[in-house]
């Protein structure tokens, strides 16, 4: 290296960071916290797993996760409003019409595939969700985030015809969660496929 390459090879090193890379770091380990939250409060609940043993897996110090989340609360909800959000980013634009079945059906299978594209993202999570503390934790939040897929779903009702069509939104809501719930617990032999073109027909 010639010693002109070696100063610019220095200037760079010295040089500051500039706002995004910041930003894109402070993400990565925002990311990172959530990441260690999950695995943790999967593997051994909410109510034992605490800051500490989250820094400790995330690699960082305990403080550094103050500057992210106020407390283990709020990196709870952080955790779980995040997998809702998830489902709610893949509602197709209506353009203000109904769904049609064929768009409920892709929607309805895309959120399938996502949950056997990443098992085991979705198995720790699931595994959290059901643990009554957090459930009392997220309700709020969870009616919030998951009511525009409960529109979508009573508003495809309502364009069929269909009497209730807010009780039948709820009802395909309550059956699609014990569908992910068992095929979580016994994927090898749980028959996602024959079960999902069941649902097509008997409930759209």
């Amino acid at each position: 290296m010639t010693d002109r390459s070696i100063i610019k090879s220095l200037q760079n090193k010295m040089s500051p960071r500039t706002e995004q890379q910041y930003s894109e770091i402070r993400e990565q380990r925002k990311i990172t916290i959530m990441q260690a939250g999950l695995e943790l409060f999967a593997q051994y609940s909410i109510e034992t797993t605490s800051i500490s043993m989250i820094a400790k897996r995330a690699g960082i110090s305990k403080g550094l996760i103050y500057n992210y989340f106020d407390n283990k609360e709020a990196l709870i909800v952080a955790i779980v409003t995040e997998g809702f959000e998830e489902f709610t980013r893949m509602i197709p634009e209506t353009h203000g019409q109904s769904l049609s079945k064929e768009q409920l059906i892709h929607y309805l299978n895309t959120t399938f595939d996502v949950l056997t594209t990443d098992f085991q993202y979705w198995k720790l999570y699931f595994s959290i969700v059901m643990q009554p503390e957090v459930m009392k934790l997220i309700e709020d939040q969870l009616m919030a985030i998951m009511m525009p897929v409960v529109m979508l779903m009573a508003d495809y009702y309502e364009s069929q015809g269909v009497a209730n069509p807010m009780a039948h939104a709820r009802m395909l809501g309550a059956i699609l969660d014990g569908i992910s719930l068992n095929y979580m617990l016994d994927p090898e032999n749980f028959p996602l496929t024959d079960i999902k073109n069941i649902l097509f027909q008997k409930f759209l």
